[in-house]
């Protein structure tokens, strides 16, 4: 090997290295803000079903008003019918209460979150079909909140720090494969 290229191909391997790993922290910065505004679309998706069952639940909780029930006398009487088709619609209807409830305890719980505290929130109430249906339809941005920055700065330092150990494995796993050839 001529003189100085084992230090050019050092000083190239390096440079190459150094801009994956800036690659690598790039990528992770943006993928990570992208969770406030997953988060911020998942809960408008959220606010819109729970908004829609709430205009089901009152109704029906005014219907049972009308006739001096409460929400449960009245799924009671879907019950207590004997009739197998009111007995189902009666289910279907409490299903949807706690469904309702469910969903809004969830949207409440975002809004209320600080917001480094939402990514606990939603992931201690996520919702798998809201997730999945926000996904279905989400637009990547990234947020400029102080939120979406810090998220982006979480990522880049993962990124980067996932991509320098990455590195650093693959180069240990060179020199063993040259020395197990040279011996």
């Amino acid at each position: 090997m001529p003189p100085g290229q084992g230090v050019r191909r050092r000083k190239s391997g390096t440079m190459i290295a150094r801009i994956i790993i800036l690659v690598l922290g790039l990528g992770g910065g943006v993928t990570a803000a992208q969770f406030p505004e997953f988060v911020q679309q998942y809960g408008q998706r959220l606010g819109g079903a729970a908004d829609e069952l709430a205009s089901i639940v009152h109704a029906f909780d005014a219907d049972a008003a009308v006739h001096n029930l409460t929400r449960a006398e009245a799924l009671q009487r879907y019950e207590d019918s004997g009739d197998t088709f009111l007995g189902a619609r009666g289910r279907r209807m409490a299903e949807t209460v706690r469904r309702y409830e469910r969903l809004s305890d969830h949207r409440d719980a975002l809004e209320e979150a600080a917001p480094f505290q939402r990514l606990a929130v939603f992931v201690r109430d996520f919702d798998p079909e809201f997730a999945q249906a926000t996904l279905a339809v989400y637009k990547p941005a990234v947020p400029v909140t102080q939120e979406g920055i810090a998220h982006a700065a979480a990522g880049l330092l993962a990124g980067l720090v996932g991509g320098r150990l990455i590195l650093s494995g693959t180069r240990v796993f060179r020199r063993s494969n040259r020395r197990r050839r040279s011996a």
